[in-house]
């Protein structure tokens, strides 16, 4: 079954719709819709409202995708759920933690995660972080491993817009995937037609039939 959080309040859009350019971006976007999720959830809502985050959690899709008015971003989410209810639909349900590779992730583990991140940042030289995080001898080894998550699971990251500000038929189409975030490596497919979450679930899921560009 998906979970599914809409995103109302202002302070959780700040922090999940914001543009990503930077491996940086995207880690303390991730991290903060697992603090999100975890403090905020409650069961699944009786409809989504735009916008709103789908958790594919699935043994075979395994992603966070994230619906907006025109736009729809999704990237890798490797995290297993541990709820209070099984069945996601039921209201005062909650996220009890989470699991990743047999370590146990809750609020702590995300704060001390968000120190390590601002730590790794903040550095002049952070070719290799693990040489320059200023780490409390506190922190829990589940922490490291939530940070290393983030930096180092590939992303796989994908976002569609439709976007009728700058559309181009050339080199900006009305609508089109935005592959990977990073300047250096992101590139465009544009599309011939608007598309929503069930075309973007069918390009993403391994298990339909595999779509065909017309080039």
């Amino acid at each position: 079954m998906d979970l599914i959080f809409n995103i109302k309040e202002q302070i959780h859009k700040n922090k999940l719709l914001g543009k990503i350019t930077s491996t940086n971006d995207y880690a303390k976007m991730k991290l903060s819709l697992l603090e999100i999720l975890i403090s905020f959830w409650t069961g699944n809502p009786k409809k989504p409202m735009i916008p709103y985050v789908i958790i594919k959690n699935d043994v075979s899709f395994r992603r966070a995708i994230i619906v907006c008015q025109d736009k729809i971003f999704s990237f890798s989410f490797c995290y297993n759920l541990h709820v209070n209810n099984k069945d996601y639909n039921k209201q005062g349900n909650n996220i009890i933690e989470y699991y990743y590779k047999g370590f146990r992730i809750g609020t702590k583990e995300i704060s001390e995660a968000r120190a390590l991140i601002n730590s790794y940042n903040a550095a002049e030289d952070n070719t290799y972080c693990y040489t320059i995080l200023d780490v409390d001898e506190s922190t829990s080894e589940e922490a490291f491993v939530l940070f290393e998550s983030l930096y180092m699971v590939e992303p796989g990251y994908i976002r569609y817009d439709h976007d009728p500000n700058l559309a181009d038929p050339i080199t900006h189409p009305l609508n089109h995937l935005d592959i990977n975030f990073s300047k250096d490596v992101s590139y465009k497919i544009g599309l011939l037609n608007r598309i929503g979450i069930k075309e973007i679930e069918q390009i993403l899921s391994a298990t339909p039939k595999c779509p065909y560009l017309n080039l």
